[in-house]
């Protein structure tokens, strides 16, 4: 048995899958959900951050829920991610918030710091975010698999900035890479490697964002706008990405009349494909997003701005929708716990 976390613009819908069926529940009814992240190392433990309602906790694979990280107060917090542990001490939770500042904790969710550095980039001056251009958010939160003292954070929009010792120090963000960060990705098996999913760009790393290579090989040049990707937790080269027109037809809020979208599968060094065989249709779709776990490398979830839910096993070649738009308000976020019964998740 699989469990999916559907974040909503007004809670968290839990989907059980089983046996290529699935059934669902409303497990929180508190705010819009910006992120959800589940601890590897402990994983039925898994948190979640909201705009305007704080930041939650569940330790029982997302059945229930309760308030975390109360003393950080009424902050608008834009995403959410936990590092691997060290030297036998509990992973650290890492939250981002608008504007920009991250906020860590060394003691499962209960307490914060605030990582000052961040505030000491020299481009911070200019970020902004172009549908309010006064303000700026973290919008990704990466944590490298190999080392937890390597942090990069996706600023929207202001680029990648990293630090790699913990947070007290950071290096201010790279050409090449987009400066509006949208999924940023590690991999287990790929060291140094990093992947950019951004406004206008996809791009890659292979030394920790020192260095970047923009690749749209196979993507049309009328498609340039990019939001969720995801690689195939057993091979770092199969990597899925979701694409659009524009900014206007992509995004979730877009009226169905107006929305369109489509996605993308990279191997190796072969172009991009477009996804097909029973992947959503373009039309009336805005970007959804894109979930996948260690347990069984290959298989992706994928989740429509409407809340259809799809799954492939084959990585990404064929889909197969195994939940039905309901009653639901739009979808914000997807993750999976590999198995409820606790396998690690990616």
């Amino acid at each position: 048995m699989s469990a999916i976390l559907l974040g909503l613009s007004d809670g968290i819908l839990r989907v059980e899958y089983v046996d290529r069926s699935a059934k669902g529940e409303r497990v929180l009814d508190h705010g819009r959900v910006t992120s959800i992240a589940v601890d590897r190392h402990e994983p039925r433990r898994a948190y979640a951050s909201t705009w305007d309602h704080g930041l939650w906790l569940t330790t029982d694979d997302g059945r229930t829920w309760s308030p975390c990280g109360t003393r950080l107060g009424q902050r608008k917090f834009s995403r959410i991610a936990i590092g691997p542990p060290s030297d036998g001490k509990p992973s650290t939770v890492y939250v981002g918030t608008e504007p920009s500042a991250l906020y860590a904790s060394i003691d499962r969710g209960l307490t914060f710091v605030e990582l000052e550095g961040l505030q000491r980039v020299p481009s911070r001056t200019e970020w902004a975010f172009p549908p309010r251009p006064y303000t700026h958010h973290v919008w990704t939160i990466t944590v490298d698999p190999f080392n937890p003292a390597i942090i990069h954070v996706g600023i929207e929009l202001g680029g990648i900035i990293s630090s790699f010792d913990g947070g007290q120090t950071w290096r201010d963000r790279q050409p090449i890479a987009d400066p509006d960060c949208h999924t940023l990705r590690t991999h287990h098996k790929a060291p140094n490697r990093l992947y950019e999913a951004g406004g206008a760009w996809y791009c890659e790393s292979r030394d920790q964002g020192e260095t970047w290579v923009r690749d749209l090989d196979g993507i049309p040049d009328q498609l340039r706008y990019f939001y969720s990707m995801v690689v195939d937790p057993g091979d770092p080269d199969v990597r899925l990405l979701t694409a659009a027109k524009t900014p206007f037809s992509g995004q979730y809020g877009a009226a169905p009349e107006h929305a369109w979208s489509t996605a993308y599968r990279k191997i190796g060094n072969h172009p991009w494909q477009e996804l097909g065989k029973g992947f959503p249709p373009h039309e009336g779709n805005g970007m959804g997003w894109f979930a996948s776990d260690e347990v069984t490398p290959g298989e992706f979830f994928y989740v429509t701005p409407r809340g259809d839910l799809y799954h492939s096993d084959d990585q990404g070649e064929s889909w197969r929708r195994v939940w039905e738009k309901s009653a639901i308000s739009a979808p914000s976020e997807l993750v999976r716990f590999a198995e409820v019964t606790g396998s690690p998740f990616a």
